[in-house]
């Protein structure tokens, strides 16, 4: 579909910390004291913030989950959590066959999480959808996983299988083909690993509606592998750069101790360790930012289109930062950490195309009205874990 180009609609952010800490030290205080049970209004309380102060043209979003939903699902999965842990020590068998079970219904879990939290999300009054169907839901996140694993598996097998037996004893060549089964589990996974979330986000994305209007990923699976071969290639690097800081560090700390006092050698190692957690995060952040940019780059609703301008190193800092504060303030600078990501995410998007938004929106509710399409609640039981 053709977007139409017009005026460009910056995405809003009104939250702040000061104000987001009150509602999360009352949540947190409350959850703690009713032992869990306030967690659901927490969780209704804390969207609803977002929600509204996340703003297009002037306008906020909504969230009409009710309390009591979330707190069912919520009732159902520490019960079903309390069985699991109870059977290990009834027999181990029952509880790998209840962790099978789980991992069978997990397609069925995220459709329902998906369906529920879309149904109660608004904008101007219009409700969004997921009309994603569960037979690909499975496809996706079961069958290819299963695939994978089966092909790791009889990789593993065929190398180790002719060293199986009375007689056999491991050598050097088990070691070698040992080897091999892992390089080439590397590569499976590094070869399937862009295909399963470019599916799984393609899959998400298109079955979201505005009303009874589906959003259009176009994303190619050459741009999912292009972004995951760059991140690959900076990790390395990354690595590789670690290993020369720290190699540097034990050579000066072992060929010239002497001039290396114990608080240099305190200051070295955590010197490396701040710069090891840094460059972990750097892969990490090229990731979300470049994956982030290319799904909301290429996703349309109609005549409208988005722009996100996501940069890794704007998330680095952002990462680092709030680590720091949040270990320095014992966990209080937690509520400014989560509006300073929210904030950056946010502001970095712009809605493309129509001018009114308004028209445009009053337009799909006209369509939902005629349709007869019943987009409020449909389930009664938030499956959600957060």
């Amino acid at each position: 579909m053709m977007v139409e180009s017009g005026k460009s609609t910056p995405v809003v952010f009104t939250g702040n910390g000061t104000e987001y800490f009150g509602i999360w030290i009352v949540n947190l205080l409350l959850s703690i004291i009713t032992l869990g049970i306030y967690s659901a209004w927490a969780k209704v309380r804390r969207k609803k913030y977002f929600y509204n102060n996340t703003l297009i043209d002037g306008v906020g979003f909504d969230y009409h989950a009710s309390p009591i939903s979330i707190l069912k699902g919520r009732i159902i999965a520490f019960i079903l959590f309390v069985i699991y842990i109870g059977s290990q020590s009834i027999s181990p068998i029952f509880s790998g066959v209840l962790l099978l079970l789980f991992f069978a219904i997990l397609p069925w879990l995220v459709v329902r999480t998906t369906l529920f939290n879309a149904r109660n999300s608004s904008h101007r009054g219009l409700r969004f959808d997921f009309s994603g169907k569960l037979g690909k839901a499975y496809a996706i996140i079961l069958g290819l996983p299963v695939v994978m694993y089966a092909l790791i598996g009889a990789i593993f097998f065929l190398s180790v299988i002719p060293y199986i037996g009375p007689e056999k004893t491991p050598d050097m060549t088990m070691v070698r083909h040992v080897v091999v089964a892992l390089v080439l589990a590397v590569i499976i996974v590094a070869a399937l690993m862009p295909l399963f979330f470019y599916l799984l986000n393609k899959y998400m994305v298109n079955g979201h509606r505005f009303g009874i209007t589906n959003f259009d990923m176009r994303a190619k699976l050459g741009s999912f592998y292009a972004v995951y071969l760059k991140m690959f290639l900076v990790g390395i690097g990354m690595a590789l750069f670690v290993a020369a800081l720290a190699g540097a560090a034990a050579a000066i700390t072992h060929y010239a101790p002497s001039a290396v006092s114990g608080a240099m050698k305190a200051l070295i190692f955590v010197g490396v360790v701040l710069v090891y957690g840094v460059i972990l995060l750097v892969p990490s952040a090229y990731l979300k930012a470049r994956l982030g940019n290319l799904i909301w780059n290429t996703t349309s609703l109609d005549h409208l289109s988005f722009n996100s301008t996501l940069q890794a190193r704007g998330l680095i800092w952002l990462y680092f930062s709030n680590f720091i504060f949040i270990l320095i303030t014992f966990g209080l600078f937690t509520p400014w950490a989560h509006v300073r990501m929210i904030r950056y995410r946010i502001e970095h998007l712009e809605v493309l195309g129509e001018a009114d938004l308004d028209r445009f929106v009053g337009d799909k509710k006209a369509q939902v009205s005629a349709t007869g399409e019943e987009i409020a609640d449909f389930f009664d039981v938030d499956l959600a874990f957060g």
